[in-house]
């Protein structure tokens, strides 16, 4: 069964037909709705400018999407769920705006590539990641998820540990994004976003050497983290909200594995937060246990579920 929904459907539709799915992209806001969507974790919402969204009859300048839109983002988010705001290829919005939204808002980005198979509609995309990645580098605190951005950055610091994937599509939903566009385009894109980031740490070897140095501090400290993680876990079983301990789940999950989307390790949290709650008697054991299955339910590889199995033993 299908883990996430990602073709366009309004709001509305939505809510009077649930999805069997936790995570449902391609939302078209098309009215406030006071009921949430039942059972989804993650949600994505294509974006609409101010003249677009039913409930604005002006455009306010310095105010790129719709009011109506913004609302329901910022009903989703207070409900704790992950948002993606969709930004089409030829949206009217600058990168410095779509980050200013990141901040304002709290959400997540994804930024589309073109349906039209143009080559100059293409590099224009490309040029926008380019952009996109060198003003989020030169940010100090910059932590939203970008796709397809985020996951190639990923996937460099890992290539430069020597611990590369066979693909930088290491989850279903970034490969559904972005999987379609032709391989040498692709490779161009890459090209592009890699050099720019090379650029802004001092070249190639600055790169590795700054990633080495950050893993190996990692290194230095996982145990330790982990132990701390794990403790957080526990202490918030006991009295706390679901809230609480999806959020240390997340956070515990997020070290462990940065191979995997925030939208993958949001669902998975979630999900093990929910049916910890519901259980009378837990321990650490129980923890992995329920971590384990609800990551072997939302697709990882065996491998990752094998790794939180085996922190049975470790403990």
């Amino acid at each position: 069964m299908a883990r996430f929904q990602a073709h366009p459907e309004l709001l509305s539709t939505l809510i009077a037909n649930p999805p069997s799915v936790s995570s449902v992209f391609g939302i078209i806001v098309d009215g406030y709705q006071t009921q949430l969507l039942e059972g989804v974790d993650t949600v994505g919402f294509l974006a609409m400018t101010a003249t677009e969204g039913a409930a604005s009859n002006q455009a306010d300048a310095r105010f790129t999407l719709s009011l109506q839109l913004s609302d329901v983002i910022i009903q989703y988010r207070q409900a704790g769920k992950q948002v993606f705001l969709q930004i089409p290829s030829d949206f009217p919005i600058s990168s410095r705006q779509a980050l200013q939204l990141i901040h304002t808002l709290t959400l997540d980005l994804v930024l589309m590539p073109p349906e039209d198979m143009d080559e100059s509609s293409w590099r224009k995309w490309a040029d926008t990641l380019v952009e996109f990645t060198e003003l989020a580098l030169s940010k100090n605190q910059f932590s939203a998820e970008v796709i397809p951005v985020s996951s190639f950055l990923t996937y460099m610091c890992l290539e430069a540990v020597g611990k590369a994937p066979e693909s930088m599509y290491s989850d279903d939903l970034i490969e559904y994004f972005v999987g379609a566009v032709p391989s040498d385009l692709m490779e161009e894109v890459k090209q592009k976003i890699r050099a720019s980031i090379y650029q802004h740490f001092g070249g190639e070897e600055a790169f590795r050497t700054f990633v080495k140095t950050g893993m190996k501090a990692v290194g230095e400290r996982a145990a330790e983290v982990r132990d701390s993680a794990l403790s957080m876990v526990l202490s918030n079983l006991s009295g706390k909200s679901r809230k609480a301990l999806a959020g240390s789940l997340f956070r515990f999950l997020a070290f462990n594995f940065p191979h995997l989307s925030s939208a993958k390790v949001f669902a998975i949290a979630k999900a093990a937060a929910s049916r910890l709650r519901r259980t009378p008697d837990y321990t650490l054991v129980t923890v992995i246990d329920v971590l384990a299955d609800a990551a072997s339910r939302r697709g990882c590889a065996p491998e990752d579920v094998e790794r939180l199995l085996s922190m049975i033993s470790e403990n």
